[in-house]
């Protein structure tokens, strides 16, 4: 069973490796996810593909229309931006917030057209608005727990 928590010693518990580490991971593996959903996405608006459950019936708007391809390079920056986002944290890099708020921001009004299929993509969106778009409005990265479970988390 993993550690919880230790005694470092100044005498007070800090997280441990998985609470320090875990969460952020399991954050960046949802963000990763999201951004392949829109990678997908990109296919059925350009009819490259009808991906997962999506057909062109449901695209809005049409798909293979001069609307439906714009809005595609839409999904495909948003894809990218979502992926790159939820790999910074693996990468040690704090400053996700800021490109996840910025692609959720992008995201969101591109999930309402399809709603209620997309309704996942739009509680994930939602909830990344929540978490990330006040540290990056402040210019803050402690949205993210450091990796050492310690320290201000201030920018």
């Amino acid at each position: 069973m993993a550690q919880m928590s230790r005694t470092h010693p100044g005498g007070a518990a800090r997280p441990g490796r998985w609470t320090g580490r875990a969460a952020p991971a399991a954050a960046g593996l949802v963000i990763v996810a999201h951004g392949l959903m829109h990678l997908a996405g990109t296919l059925l608006f350009w009819e490259l593909a009808e991906p997962g459950g999506l057909g062109s019936a449901d695209a809005v708007p049409a798909a293979g229309s001069v609307a439906g391809f714009a809005v595609g390079g839409l999904w495909l920056w948003a894809g990218g931006t979502f992926v790159a986002a939820g790999l910074m944290p693996a990468l040690g890099n704090r400053r996700w917030a800021p490109p996840a708020a910025l692609a959720a921001a992008v995201s969101l009004p591109l999930l309402l057209l399809m709603f209620p299929v997309t309704a996942p993509g739009i509680a994930v969106d939602a909830g990344l608005l929540l978490l990330a778009l006040p540290s990056a409005v402040a210019g803050r990265d402690d949205a993210r727990p450091s990796p050492a479970g310690g320290g201000d988390g201030g920018g």
